[in-house]
């Protein structure tokens, strides 16, 4: 079970992935991000959090600036424990788009250029 719905552009969002068995089983893990017909990011086991049956990955502001606005990126989990191979479903997130480009702290100082 997945709850998220979207990504913004240049935020640092953390996507939380309920599962069926215990994360501390896992011992191989792939989080692919897909969009427009190609492999945008892959986050693996060292990059997640896991609670329980529960894992989390947090995405920085370069990787989802990564993203093309006003689309869709798809998700999926995939999960090694021992020799045995799991896949979630194709997860389709919409991506928002951001009024100016860059980084908060390279923006924030209020230039209008």
């Amino acid at each position: 079970v997945v709850k998220m719905r979207l990504i913004s552009r240049y935020t640092t969002p953390t996507h939380l992935f309920t599962l069926p068995f215990y994360a501390n089983d896992i011992t191989e893990l792939a989080i692919i991000y897909y969009q427009n017909d190609n492999v945008v990011l892959i986050k693996n086991l060292s990059d997640c959090t896991r609670n329980d049956k529960m894992i989390s990955v947090s995405l920085t502001e370069e990787e989802t600036a990564l993203f093309k606005p006003q689309g869709y990126v798809k998700i999926q989990l995939r999960v090694g424990i021992g020799e045995k191979r799991m896949n979630s479903k194709v997860l389709m997130v919409t991506v928002y788009d951001v009024l100016k480009d860059g980084l908060l702290s390279e923006i924030s100082g209020g230039d209008t250029q």
